[in-house]
């Protein structure tokens, strides 16, 4: 898949009832990816407590929760 079909895949409306796996080197902009679909879950309707986004460190998972 290109760069582009996977950001479009991770923020598709379509697939917000799925699970996603997201898997990159630093600095791909996985965090941004795992951001961005948050906010469109939220926006979209779903209830928070049924979003679970989840991060190898606690740095990111910090990054994660302040940019929301």
């Amino acid at each position: 898949m290109s760069e582009e079909q996977i950001r479009s895949y991770i923020i598709d409306k379509d697939s917000y009832d799925k699970n996603i796996l997201v898997e990159a080197g630093a600095g791909a902009g996985k965090t941004r990816l795992i951001i961005q679909r948050v906010i469109g879950q939220i926006g979209a309707g779903i209830p928070v407590e049924k979003i679970v986004p989840v991060s190898y460190t606690h740095l990111r998972a910090h990054e994660t929760r302040s940019n929301l």
